[in-house]
């Protein structure tokens, strides 16, 4: 018989029924638990009382932990020389960019190591005050891409920011938007003449994006070969409108514009024969908006407008509605509209047009 002085122990009886622990589950459960004594080591080793901030951030064994840590106290204490002791040049770019955000300081930006970060960080900044000059601290080729992002910020409305971007090829698209834009907002013809009048499938798409426009309504135009020009003059035609800008254009543009006043009876009817001759149905489409509009400026009606057909795209309607309300200075039309972004550019279109009539009157 064995006493309790014995040194042997009695091997723990497992009760019937119940299972056993198998030995890889006892493993996880042991480093779970080793897990997360370190993770309390760690955790009292950050916020004990002992030491500074910073000396408890270095402190930390664990890398990611430790440039989380020093991260964090960087961005409470807007000092950017804490994240110079972070090693990863991720997370170093990350804790520069924050600080340069948070403070406003683009010049913090020149600190981060990767190019591509500093070019984030430089525009991010400079994007809030929109200052085009800020690029200049960031290399090629990433500056240009700065410069064009900021000058895009203003929808390419000052053509002196175009003239600061360093790539030719960029700079001359600011130019070309600049000028489509203001031909648009003036109804000055003069603008569109300065555009290419050579097809331009690129230039012709950042066109329709900065539209807000479907690339299904800029590859109906691209079917009949419109050119920048030819297609600023058009839609100056129909939101005018003025039939006399038709003959500004060229090759299809040209018999698209003209139909669009043609079709347009005086007794407000509509022939839509040569719509429907149109050797394509975007073709088709494209006449009718053009024939739609013009009826509704003509009888100052939003009907017109609602019956554009959809396959076109959805803005196509709201275009015409924006022709409308610009025509007659009356921004209740753009109410219409159900797209923030194109009701909010034809609320401001009307209310010039209205402004610029009352300065003419008066």
């Amino acid at each position: 018989m064995q006493g309790f002085l014995s040194g042997k122990r009695k091997p723990i009886q497992q009760k019937a029924g119940e299972p056993a622990i198998p030995v890889n589950q006892q493993r996880r459960l042991y480093a779970a638990a080793v897990v997360i004594v370190l993770c309390v080591a760690i955790l009292l080793l950050i916020f004990e009382n002992r030491g500074s901030a910073l000396q408890r951030c270095e402190g930390v064994i664990m890398q990611p932990q430790r440039s989380d840590c020093l991260s964090t106290l960087a961005g409470i204490e807007k000092n950017a020389s804490v994240c110079g002791l972070i090693g990863e040049t991720q997370f170093h770019d990350s804790c520069i960019a924050g600080i340069a955000e948070s403070t406003s300081n683009v010049t913090l930006c020149t600190q981060a190591t990767a190019l591509e970060a500093r070019a984030g960080c430089v525009l991010n900044v400079s994007s809030y005050a929109r200052d085009i000059k800020d690029c200049a601290l960031v290399g090629a080729p990433y500056n240009s891409t700065c410069e064009y992002s900021i000058a895009s910020i203003s929808r390419f409305a000052d053509v002196r920011d175009c003239a600061l971007i360093s790539n030719a090829t960029m700079r001359s698209r600011c130019t070309y938007l600049h000028d489509f834009g203001s031909a648009a907002a003036s109804k000055n013809a003069s603008y569109c003449a300065a555009l290419p009048d050579e097809r331009n499938t690129s230039l012709l798409s950042a066109i329709f994006a900065l539209n807000s426009s479907s690339s299904s309504q800029m590859m109906g135009f691209s079917l009949i070969n419109a050119t920048p020009q030819s297609y600023c003059y058009y839609r100056l035609a129909v939101e005018t409108p003025d039939k006399g800008l038709c003959g500004l254009t060229s090759g299809m543009m040209s018999t698209l514009c003209n139909a669009t006043f043609e079709n347009v009876t005086p007794h407000g009817g509509m022939n839509e024969t040569l719509c429907d001759s149109a050797t394509s149905n975007s073709i088709k489409y494209l006449c009718e908006y053009g024939v739609l509009s013009a009826l509704a400026i003509s009888e100052r009606n939003v009907s017109p407008c609602m019956q554009i057909n959809s396959t076109l795209g959805a803005q196509y309607p709201y275009y015409c509605i924006s022709a409308l309300a610009t025509k007659y200075g009356d921004a209740s039309y753009c109410t219409y509209i159900g797209n923030s972004t194109i009701e909010q550019d034809c609320t401001i279109s009307a209310e010039y047009a209205k402004a610029s009539a009352n300065t003419t009157a008066g």
